[in-house]
């Protein structure tokens, strides 16, 4: 059989899948001059200065924000990965220039972000949810269209979203900590009311926060006087990535943390190579006649 009526086949099949995932379990949505409200976000995502589609979305106002939430952190299943394949395969083989199958729910997502800033300050109450749906995000793959959509209404971040920041990044809640601590920074500049805070999640059990923490507060390079004794403690930990990070962030601070030189110096023989890396480089920072900085393993 020839590649055309194949191809064909597979668009019914997955066009039927695609619109069944589109439409999604029945909801009762608010609607606007009869059409509900995915309709219009839809219509945003596909062309964003639709003028009736921005008058749908404030006459629906804040009523939207829930359902714009949801959509928002949609991310392609394996059947919207097909369907990217075989509308590649369109252009291919039967030299198209409009794709066969249309992912709606990925428009719809598109379109959510256009709805958020229509709405504009009416939003401000969703920051907080807008910033934990980032931080369960890794941004790799298709999760990385999430924490485009997110990033892009969240920055720049504000002085008052810190309490909320704060909390998310302490509560144990945070799956990708670096994501709050971009917001963080981009809320607090002087960095100053941060470090405390930064300092408490040292002791975290996240397997990740205790290394991006250390690793911000040597590159803040500020308040030694509670930063180095931190770090130091933070050498002792059980996990090969906290203990990395703090003997090069202690590096950043090398006449403040010459009296942490005879702990680093016991990670010469971490068993984790990378630890060991880290302790040689920080080694060579705070007294140089230890030899020559090595390669951090990938």
């Amino acid at each position: 059989m020839r590649k055309g009526p194949l191809l064909l086949m597979a668009v019914v099949v997955l066009g039927l899948a695609g619109a069944f995932h589109a439409m999604g379990p029945r909801e009762v949505q608010p609607r606007h001059a009869g059409r509900p409200l995915s309709h219009w976000v839809r219509r945003l995502g596909k062309r964003p200065g639709d003028a009736e589609a921005h008058q749908a979305i404030s006459q629906v106002g804040t009523n939207a924000i829930p359902y714009l939430l949801r959509w928002i952190a949609y991310c392609p299943r394996r059947s919207s990965t097909l369907i990217s394949k075989l509308n590649e395969a369109g252009y291919r083989v039967l030299k198209r220039k409009e794709p066969l199958i249309e992912d709606s729910a990925w428009f719809q997502a598109e379109g959510a972000v256009v709805a958020f800033r229509i709405l504009g300050p009416a939003t401000e109450p969703s920051r907080p949810a807008l910033g934990r749906l980032l931080a369960s995000s890794s941004g790799i793959g298709p999760e990385s269209d999430v924490v485009q959509r997110t990033r892009s209404l969240l920055l720049p971040a504000r002085n008052t979203d810190l309490p909320w920041l704060l909390t998310l990044l302490t509560n144990g809640t945070t799956t990708y900590p670096h994501q709050t601590l971009d917001l963080i920074f981009s809320a607090a500049p002087d960095a100053s009311p941060v470090i405390p805070v930064l300092v408490q999640c040292l002791d975290s059990t996240n397997l990740f926060l205790p290394a991006y923490c250390a690793k911000a507060l040597g590159a803040l390079h500020r308040e030694p006087r509670i930063v180095v004794p931190a770090l130091t403690r933070s050498l002792n930990s059980t996990n090969g990535y906290t203990r990395s990070q703090a003997a090069r962030s202690l590096a950043e601070f090398p006449t403040d943390a010459l009296p942490a030189v005879s702990r680093i110096r016991l990670l010469l023989n971490d068993p984790e190579p990378l630890v060991r890396s880290s302790a040689t480089n920080a080694l060579q920072c705070l007294v140089p006649e230890t030899g020559q900085p090595v390669q951090q393993p990938l």
